[in-house]
């Protein structure tokens, strides 16, 4: 019988850990409702580097029941934490985003501060996340604070919304 390491951080056989694999099967799922599907297809999961048989098994909530062979059919939330980096009037942070809806909100939030970073869009888009929190941690909501931490450096250490379980910023 084959040991693992504890808390499933053992590297697979393609050199991935345990939560590079869930982030891609979250990105699948999320692909499938940013993209307005009601199904999770191949070619989705494929495209965020998973099956759908990995899916299927690790975040079985996410979908509706079925039968083994079925399509997997996507509920519109899911009740899956997982920490995330979010930009706040401190700085950067780590928060655990419960549920789809407060990842999505992360996932927005981060979108429209780097939109507004590049001058892509308006400061006063982050006006809509006054009051908006991530595992009750307010996120920012003003512009000039923005470009404030964007000068000290605060945001160049920003690599990507999800973070592995137990790192810090």
């Amino acid at each position: 019988m084959k040991r693992r390491k504890p808390n499933g951080r053992s590297k697979r056989l393609d050199g991935t850990s345990r939560q590079d694999e869930d982030i891609r099967g979250l990105a699948a799922i999320n692909r499938a409702r940013n993209e307005g599907f009601e199904y999770l297809t191949r070619t989705m999961a494929e495209a965020e580097g998973t099956t759908l048989a990995f899916v299927r098994r690790r975040f079985p909530k996410a979908f509706y029941p079925s039968h083994y062979g079925d399509r997997l059919r996507v509920k519109p939330t899911d009740p899956y934490s997982w920490p995330v980096e979010i930009l706040t009037e401190s700085g950067p942070q780590i928060a655990t985003a419960r549920g789809s809806r407060e990842r999505e909100l992360a996932g927005r939030h981060r979108a429209a501060w780097l939109g507004v970073l590049t001058n892509r869009k308006p400061g006063s888009i982050l006006r809509q996340f006054r009051n908006k929190t991530v595992d009750g941690v307010k996120l920012l909501a003003d512009p000039e604070r923005l470009f404030d931490l964007a000068r000290g450096g605060a945001t160049e250490t920003l690599d990507a919304l999800y973070v592995s379980p137990g790192a810090s910023v």
